[in-house]
């Protein structure tokens, strides 16, 4: 059975991510493959019982490096 959720009701993961985009921009701290941001035994969507309780970052090995009007995103392997 797929459930479908509203756009309000799935809004909170792109607000982590955002949340996740500040820290990495304010802080000049970027997560490395392998590293976890761990929700404490608890979820990680607040007020929502869910056994999604960390993030794990890993390395894409399909993304390709792209060039842009910023600077050139590269992954690893394409540098």
């Amino acid at each position: 059975m797929t459930e479908h959720y509203t756009n309000e009701e799935c809004l909170w993961a792109i607000d982590m991510l955002s949340n996740l985009a500040r820290y990495t921009f304010t802080r000049k701290r970027f997560f490395e493959p392998i590293q976890f941001v761990s929700g404490n035994g608890t979820s990680i969507h607040i007020g929502v019982d869910s056994a999604n309780t960390a993030l794990l970052v890993v390395h894409d090995t399909e993304a390709e490096g792209i060039d842009t009007v910023h600077g050139s995103m590269l992954t690893k392997t394409s540098q």
